[in-house]
């Protein structure tokens, strides 16, 4: 029944039985106590009649009058804990606790009146609260975040500028092989600085609704050994095993080659940096009537249940692994582009044994 009507009809049925009241009054309380009233005071009701006629009048009049005010003063109580419900939500104190929790159908109860109500300012009352905390979450992530970011870019800025300024020095005469170990490094830490600003640009673009999708039909096998063959090829990544399965399907349907591409590459990228050294990270396809399947598995430390539920959240540093130079944006990017392509991506890992990324697109 919505909120209205049951006020409607409250109000009606207060009304009726309160009236009812009244009228039972003037039956019969009030023939009473104007006949002893009169009595006690030996007086004649035909020739006292302005005096009768309030005797008569007054039971139902104080009883309807009575009635109101104790309606009205529950009414107004009732009104004025939602009034300051809201009042303390408004102020940001999202603990209020609702009084009004057990379910009342009676005719006249407030419980019943205000049920509906009460249960829809629960409901907005632990969604402010479930919002307030992922907030307060969110701005933690983030001030950590950017306190990394800061790191992050200082970090390699000052190998870049520390081997820089060795090789630029006149006081040392570097052989062919330290100048090729001091630029590789120098190469390295520019490629970190520059995944760092793609990622935050992607970041700024997702926000902004700026990235479209371009879908034309693409062998997503030659884009993953593509994928493979650039990360064996990148120094900060060759560190793990990455191969396709033999029993991957060679598959060929519609998607955006970039961003699908960006999207792989960062899950296989964090499974390199995220796990030990020599870690084998397989690719699998395969494929149903409507469906493309790319399962990526690794054998590497697992994630644990905490890291598990917020993997996918922007800023969020796994902490199953002492790597901290990562984004914290990558598997969140990942999972923007897939969802461009109306596709899903799960996660499922034990710790010491992996983890495992089902990615689903479909075939149109």
């Amino acid at each position: 029944m919505r909120v209205y009507r049951r006020f409607l009809l409250h109000y009606i049925s207060s009304f009726i039985f309160i009236s009812f009241c009244s009228i039972l009054a003037m039956l019969f309380l009030s023939p009473i106590i104007s006949a002893y009233t009169l009595h006690l005071l030996n007086l004649d009701a035909s020739d006292n009649q302005p005096l009768y006629i309030v005797l008569f009048a007054g039971p139902p009049i104080i009883i309807f009058f009575i009635t109101n005010f104790v309606y009205a003063s529950k009414m107004g109580k009732s009104l004025n804990y939602y009034f300051d419900w809201i009042d303390q939500l408004t102020k940001g104190n999202y603990k209020v606790n609702a009084k009004m929790n057990k379910k009342s159908n009676r005719l006249f109860s407030f419980k019943g009146l205000f049920q509906e109500l009460n249960e829809q300012m629960t409901e907005l009352t632990s969604t402010l609260q479930r919002n307030e905390q992922e907030r307060i979450e969110h701005e933690e992530l983030r001030r950590q975040w950017t306190s990394g970011v800061t790191h992050d870019l200082k970090t390699p800025l000052s190998y870049i500028q520390g081997y820089a300024a060795m090789l630029l020095s006149e006081k040392y005469n570097w052989s062919k092989e330290e100048r090729e170990d001091y630029l590789n490094i120098i190469h390295e830490k520019a490629l970190h600085m520059r995944d760092l600003i793609n990622d935050l640009n992607i970041t700024y673009k997702m926000e902004e609704n700026q990235i479209s999708i371009d879908k034309k039909r693409h062998n997503l096998t030659v884009l993953l050994e593509e994928l493979i063959d650039d990360i064996v090829k990148e120094p900060g990544l060759s560190r793990g095993q990455v191969f396709m399965a033999k029993e991957s399907l060679d598959v060929s349907f519609p998607f955006d080659q970039q961003l699908l591409k960006r999207a792989l590459y960062n899950i296989v990228s964090n499974g390199v940096i995220y796990n030990p050294i020599g870690t084998n990270i397989v690719i699998k396809v395969n494929e149903d009537k409507n469906q493309v399947f790319i399962e990526i598995q690794d054998n590497g430390v697992g994630l644990s249940e905490k890291d598990m539920k917020r993997v996918f959240t922007r800023y969020y540093r796994g902490t199953s692994t002492d790597v901290v130079e990562g984004t914290g944006l990558g598997l969140s990017i990942a999972e923007q582009f897939i969802k461009l392509h109306s596709g899903s991506i799960s996660v499922t890992s034990e710790l010491k044994k992996g983890t495992r990324f089902l990615i689903t697109l479909p075939r149109t």
